[in-house]
């Protein structure tokens, strides 16, 4: 019955916090068609709007800690110096790896972008805003498919177990994100494993939102590939 009952609030979770990743997006981007076609003044409302996820995540874990008898702490969810110096070193590791691998990519491909924004202060914004939105959409979906729903996937099935599915589930799930391509799904499985495993090394969920955000966007090299 208790197996039954983790089972069921699994579930519950995954699909409540799927929907609080989309639909909050949905309204944000209908509001800013009201907004001037500004960058900066469109940044501020995605990192409102990941904000406001965050948040609501948060809140979920919570409850769902409570129905099941843990604490945040328990499922590393913790906001101490050890979190933060897990957090600067995932993002190093992947950062480093990032910029290498987008230094290949503009070997062999030579792509040409077209940036329209005028004055190093307004670029510079940008960027930081650009850091800000990423941090915390990253902590969002690690807060989701990492933390509680991994912890539980472990005691119910093993670590390997946990690991290999909650990997298949973060991506399959990016199957109902536009513009991802079969070869990008694969791509956002592997990366969800290792996320996975990065969760379970850390006993933290600060090394896998590092992780995640220097993560170069495997969306797009999926689709390159394919």
């Amino acid at each position: 019955m208790r197996l039954l009952r983790k089972i069921t609030l699994f579930i519950l979770f995954i699909f409540l916090g799927f929907l609080f990743l989309r639909l909050p997006f949905t309204f944000f981007a209908k509001t800013i068609n009201g907004i001037p076609n500004i960058y900066v003044n469109l940044f501020f409302w995605f990192i409102l709007q990941a904000a406001t996820v965050v948040c609501i995540f948060l809140l979920l874990l919570l409850f769902a800690c409570k129905l099941d008898g843990q604490s945040l702490k328990a499922i590393g969810v913790t906001f101490g110096a050890r979190s933060v110096k897990l957090f600067l070193i995932g993002f190093l590791i992947t950062a480093i790896a990032g910029i290498l691998t987008w230094a290949i990519y503009f070997v062999l491909y030579k792509p040409v972008y077209h940036l329209q924004i005028h004055g190093f202060t307004k670029i510079g914004l940008v960027i930081l805003l650009s850091l800000m939105l990423g941090v915390m959409q990253a902590a969002a979906e690690e807060l989701l498919f990492r933390s509680w729903a991994l912890k539980v996937l472990g005691e119910m099935i093993g670590t390997g177990g946990a690991i290999l599915l909650c990997g298949v589930i973060f991506g399959g799930l990016h199957f109902f994100n536009p513009g991802y391509s079969i070869l990008g799904i694969l791509s956002a499985s592997f990366a969800g494993i290792m996320l996975s495993a990065a969760y379970f090394k850390a006993r933290s969920v600060a090394l896998p939102i590092g992780l995640h955000r220097a993560c170069p966007k495997y969306r797009h090299f999926g689709n390159l590939a394919a």
